[in-house]
């Protein structure tokens, strides 16, 4: 198994390699491979993506936050596959209603917003932090508030309005979710 966290160019990402994987020389978030550059912001609501032919479990191997101009990025990689169902919702408020009988949780920032995996694994492969912390002016903060049956939910804790764009990434397997600058 090889685990790394790399901090780079202001970004932070986790991640988490078993057994044996191929590389790859794109990078999401760079122009030519950015599935987000022409996609407009949406501010509050929530969106839904939903894929035909996933995996039975799409394992999730790396989480990431970064730094970008105009935004903050936050990413989810798979090794085999995008997941069934996402979910992107917003609130208005930094506290969490944890699921599966965990506890509620309180988040940096003063508004918010979750991501909902469904037909994901966050734990065979992904061994890396669960709670994580920037020093970014948008993406304060992102944390694992909930697992049950195939489903995993993240909270993001966010200074302003929670303006977002979404989208699956091929090449790596990604989700990729863009919050806006204030």
């Amino acid at each position: 198994m090889l685990a790394g966290i790399a901090i780079a160019g202001g970004a932070i990402l986790v991640h988490v390699e078993t057994g044996s994987t191929t590389g790859n020389s794109g990078t999401p978030g760079s122009p030519a491979s950015d599935p987000l550059a022409t996609e407009p912001f949406t501010c509050g609501g929530s969106t839904g993506l939903g894929v035909s032919n996933a995996p039975p479990v799409a394992f999730v191997n790396s989480i990431g936050v970064a730094e970008q101009s105009g935004f903050d990025r936050v990413t989810f990689g798979f090794r085999n596959g995008r997941p069934r169902d996402v979910v992107v919702a917003t609130q208005d408020t930094t506290r969490f209603i944890a699921g599966a009988g965990g506890p509620d949780a309180t988040l940096k920032g003063d508004q918010g917003a979750t991501i909902t995996i469904y037909g994901t694994d966050t734990h065979s492969e992904y061994h890396g932090p669960t709670d994580i912390q920037t020093r970014y002016s948008t993406v304060l903060e992102l944390r694992e508030i909930g697992v049950s049956s195939g489903s995993v939910v993240w909270a993001i804790g966010l200074a302003g309005a929670p303006c977002y764009r979404v989208a699956f990434s091929d090449n790596p397997v990604a989700l990729v979710a863009d919050f806006k600058k204030a």
